[in-house]
């Protein structure tokens, strides 16, 4: 959510008005993989911490 708008303002100047849609698919491809792996690492952080019955977050999973 920070670099979004330096991004969105940044591509065109690099792009040089040239292939400028590529540059932000590319930029949005990367973002998106960015994405995956940081919801996959939460997943299977909240999941070794129930295996181990340590809260993922301060005050959660009580009983």
């Amino acid at each position: 959510m920070i670099s979004q708008p330096f991004a969105m303002d940044l591509i065109p100047l690099l792009s040089g008005e040239r292939r400028t849609g590529t540059y932000y698919g590319v930029y949005f491809s990367i973002a998106g993989l960015g994405v995956l792996i940081g919801n996959t690492a939460t997943g299977l952080f909240v999941d070794l911490a129930r295996a181990t019955a340590l809260p993922a977050f301060p005050g959660s999973f009580r009983s």
